[in-house]
């Protein structure tokens, strides 16, 4: 009884793998490092409330980038994998390794391949698509505070200015020009005295 709960959960282990893989399939579309199907191509642009167009294209980067993105996306589906073979191996075999566990996940991780992979791929760039607008309205939604908040305080900002910073100034400009004009005044009356004695 032990071995068959073991073997459908490497069963379900390795279905969860196939998932997990397609999910990075995923981000390389979201990312514009592959290209997997052609059922995305009616979502190359399109024109949404509120936030405007938006895009699935392909990101120009050079290879070098391509290949580093690639290569993180593969370690990160690689190191996940490794740390969920390792819990469940400690976790139903006490750390003896059996053959039919490999086995099982193997199966797990082909029929997902066979079944819904085919499917998920086939509309990957839909999916990416539909991440990238759910993305986007979440940044204009987060976005949307700072906005009313920058709006408020330059309408303060312009309230101050005008009812007090302004007047203000104008008083000041208008001590500074009777001060300049009492000095020349003050010069000339010098100026006449002197003349006149």
């Amino acid at each position: 009884m032990e071995q068959y709960r073991a073997i459908l959960a490497f069963l379900l282990l390795g279905f969860l793998c196939g998932a997990l893989y397609d999910g990075v399939r995923i981000l390389r579309v979201l990312g514009g490092l592959a290209s997997y199907s052609a059922a995305g191509r009616a979502f190359r642009e399109k024109r949404l409330p509120l936030i405007g167009p938006v895009y699935l294209r392909p990101r120009r980067c050079t290879r070098w980038l391509r290949s580093c993105q690639i290569a993180a996306g593969d370690i990160f589906f690689c190191l996940t994998v490794s740390v969920l073979l390792s819990v469940c191996l400690f976790d139903f075999g006490y750390g003896i390794l059996r053959w039919f566990y490999f086995v099982s996940c193997t199966a797990g991780f082909l029929a997902y391949r066979a079944g819904p992979g085919r499917l998920v791929m086939f509309f990957s760039e839909t999916i990416a698509f539909g991440v990238r607008v759910f993305l986007k309205y979440l940044y204009w939604l987060c976005r949307l505070p700072f906005l009313f908040a920058a709006r408020a305080l330059r309408a303060a900002g312009l309230l101050l200015r005008q009812k007090l910073l302004v007047p203000i100034a104008l008083h000041h400009a208008r001590r500074r020009r009777i001060a300049y004009t009492r000095r020349i005044q003050n010069n000339l009356l010098s100026t006449l005295q002197s003349m006149q004695s």
